[in-house]
């Protein structure tokens, strides 16, 4: 019988060989767009290949079958082939498609950005740019390009979901979910609708919901890629593993230079006292840091002088750090752009040059040569001009003037941090509150949220969610990053 299945192979072999060489690479290619066998399909285009090393249409062809049979690091190299023969769009296209579902964004992003190079006014082209700047967590880049699309194709189901995405990453997780949910109800069966509704839901830290529409999604798709990694990660918090789409990622763990500095201003002598919350607030972020072996300092009430001299030591401690935390709780506000930390000793009309500002912390952090910047301030960022003096006591608000210094005050941007957080107890103009608890509302958030086996940018997402549970919208946490990558508390 095996020598039988032999001969009828080596006929077979000789059959084709014999056609081949009979049929051009045109018509070899023909045949493969007509058969709809996938075998035959490959066959077909390998002997148009055979005849023709240079046939770009063949090699991309052959991707695109791949492509369907899952074997996509093979159809990847076939449209890169085809590429370096003719750089055409379509195969541009597809190759970018190949990374995303390969979770490569980044490669991706260049290949639709080449793509659109050659039609640039190419509407789905524009989506999918889209969607891999949303993978790399480019939201205000994505954000106009979504617009423009959507002023073209207002229903268009991918560019719904994809703007969804924007505002669940920027932290707007209440509108996001209610973006989902009209998806949902428009069309049930709206698997990516129900798979990033799930995504919300586990930002929230609400496991049982995420695990509901995650499953929902996979139930109406059979491989749909976002399902299966939202299950994964949450099987892996279950387990107590890293999250599981993040094994590339570095580890808090791996770091041998990590640092925090946390500060609890509370006794103020201008302003209203803030009682025992800040002061518990910078331990309890302190001792947390330490369980991870995070070489921790703690602060209380500090001054217009002790918070530059402990600045300063702390600078010259964590240069060339591989990450580095800095907590702040107590009177802030934010005026022109700028944020600021106000010492226990601030007058009560309120030199700006008395305070410290966030963004000229960056930037020495920059020049220190710092590669991780993760920045946590639970203190109010709003401005109301208020009398020299005490604010009433029990207020939550700091209400400060800032005297005229005759100069522009402008936004300094960190111009080399590579990777900073920042994340606000509370949005710009607003109040953030001391709670009811030995903590305020926001770390007691963060806190709740800062966990083993969670990516730094999720734990303040997640910590978003747990304000508006304990404050409603009366207080609404916002963060700014620049993280070309994230790592995982481990």
């Amino acid at each position: 019988m095996k020598k039988i299945k032999g001969a009828l192979f080596l006929l077979l072999s000789w059959i084709s060989f014999c056609t081949a060489a009979q049929s051009t690479a045109e018509e070899w290619y023909d045949m493969g767009l007509d058969t709809g066998k996938d075998e035959e399909k490959i066959r077909c285009f390998d002997n148009a290949i055979r005849l023709d090393e240079n046939y770009s249409n063949a090699y991309y062809q052959k991707g695109l079958v791949f492509i369907k049979l899952l074997r996509r690091p093979e159809a990847i190299t076939l449209f890169s082939t085809a590429i370096d023969i003719s750089p055409k769009k379509e195969y541009l296209e597809a190759r970018g498609d190949a990374y995303l579902l390969e979770q490569k964004p980044t490669q991706a992003l260049n290949d639709f950005d080449q793509a659109l190079k050659l039609a640039p006014k190419n509407t789905k082209l524009q989506l999918k740019k889209c969607i891999a700047l949303v993978e790399t967590a480019k939201y205000t880049e994505a954000e106009p390009l979504l617009t423009a699309v959507l002023q073209i194709e207002p229903l268009n189901n991918q560019a719904l979901v994809c703007k969804g995405r924007i505002l669940y990453g920027s932290n707007n997780i209440y509108e996001a979910k209610k973006l989902f949910e009209d998806l949902i109800k428009k069309n049930p069966s709206n698997a990516d609708a129900l798979a990033h509704l799930g995504r919300c839901y586990e930002l929230e830290n609400d496991i049982a919901n995420a695990t509901v529409f995650y499953q929902k999604a996979a139930s109406l798709q059979k491989n749909h890629l976002f399902a299966q990694a939202g299950m994964a990660r949450i099987n892996a918090r279950q387990s107590g593993k890293p999250c599981d789409d993040c094994p590339t990622l570095p580890l808090l763990s791996a770091f041998a230079r990590k640092y925090c500095l946390a500060i609890g201003n509370s006794s103020y002598k201008q302003f209203n006292d803030l009682d025992a919350q800040p002061h518990n607030d910078a331990k309890a972020i302190g001792e947390r840091m330490k369980k991870f072996n995070v070489e921790a300092q703690v602060k209380i009430d500090l001054t217009v002088k002790n918070f530059a001299e402990t600045l300063e030591s702390w600078y010259n401690l964590v240069e060339n750090a591989d990450v580095v935390f800095l907590f702040y709780a107590g009177h802030g506000f934010q005026k022109d752009g700028m944020n600021f930390l106000v010492p226990v000793d601030a007058a009560g009309t309120i030199d700006s040059q008395q305070c410290i500002t966030i963004q000229a912390i960056l930037e020495q952090l920059q020049r220190r040569n710092v590669k991780y910047v993760v920045f946590i301030a639970d203190a109010c960022r709003s401005h109301i001009q208020a009398a020299r003096g005490f604010t009433p006591k029990g207020q939550t608000q700091n209400q400060v003037e800032i005297k005229p210094n005759g100069q522009n005050q402008v936004e300094i941007k960190p111009k080399g941090v590579g990777n900073y957080f920042m994340g606000f107890a509370t949005a710009a103009g607003k109040e953030a509150m001391n709670g009811n608890g030995p903590n305020g509302v926001y770390t007691t958030a963060i806190l709740k949220c800062f966990l083993k086996g969670r990516r730094i940018d999720d734990i303040f997402r997640c910590a978003r969610s747990e304000v508006e549970k304990l404050a409603g919208k009366i207080q609404l946490p916002e963060s700014t990053e620049s993280m070309s990558e994230a790592f995982v508390v481990e």
